[in-house]
């Protein structure tokens, strides 16, 4: 298994972009890293996935300074699944500090995704 980030995302061909996918070893040093809110993103590889990837990364681009995004390897599904009570997918989970705040379930468009993020990002500010 790669233990290093894998900087594709799957409708950038160039591999440059502000999502990465990680593996079962690196979950713990994401959701606990508290320099910014993370959106977690839990898909599965199936017919909606490139539309679904779309919207999370245009919105994630709106956001780039103030929010982490990642998407779950298939290898770490199971695991984060599990360890976060995801009965479904695609789940959108949104954290900070470690702590989860909020989370969708279901596919998404771009404008529930936009008022997602910007809930729970005004709702850290008004906290700090």
């Amino acid at each position: 298994m790669n233990n290093t980030f894998d900087k594709t995302s799957s409708s950038n061909p160039s591999g440059q972009g502000p999502i990465t996918i990680h593996n079962p070893d690196e979950l713990k040093s994401v959701i606990l890293d508290d320099r910014r809110p993370l959106l977690m993103a839990c898909m599965l590889k199936n017919e909606i996935y490139h539309e679904q990837m779309a919207i999370v990364e245009e919105a994630v681009e709106q956001f780039e300074n103030m929010l982490g995004a990642f998407v779950i390897s298939k290898e770490l599904m199971g695991c984060f699944c599990e360890t976060f009570s995801v009965k479904g997918t695609p789940t959108f989970l949104f954290f900070n500090k470690g702590e989860e705040m909020d989370r969708i379930l279901g596919c998404i468009s771009r404008e529930s995704l936009m008022e997602f993020i910007t809930r729970n990002l005004e709702t850290i500010n008004r906290i700090t």
